[in-house]
């Protein structure tokens, strides 16, 4: 899930507004699904950096607060758009 917060980061700085807009523009995270070391970690690590979640990262709480701000079209990561794709044919009637 966290390659989809990579992948929609404007949803992110709504949500959490001190994260830097530069995060996907660095080369380690302009795939949000080729992060290495892992999605979660590197999203709480940068979380942590601009002094949210600093005792760890509340998953839940986090997917919450961004889901609000979730733009299926803006969406860079290459799994979600397949999730949206697939939510799109099953609903279609």
């Amino acid at each position: 899930m966290e390659a989809w917060y990579f992948g929609d980061w404007e949803a992110v700085r709504r949500a959490y507004p001190r994260v830097s807009a530069n995060v996907p523009c660095r080369a380690g995270y302009r795939n949000p699904d080729a992060i290495k070391g892992g999605t979660w970690e590197a999203f709480e690590r940068i979380m942590k950096k601009h002094g949210y979640f600093t005792t760890g990262l509340r998953k839940t709480e986090a997917a919450e607060a961004i889901a609000a701000h979730i733009d299926p079209d803006r969406n860079q990561s290459g799994s979600f758009a397949v999730f949206r794709n697939v939510v799109a044919e099953a609903t279609t009637p």
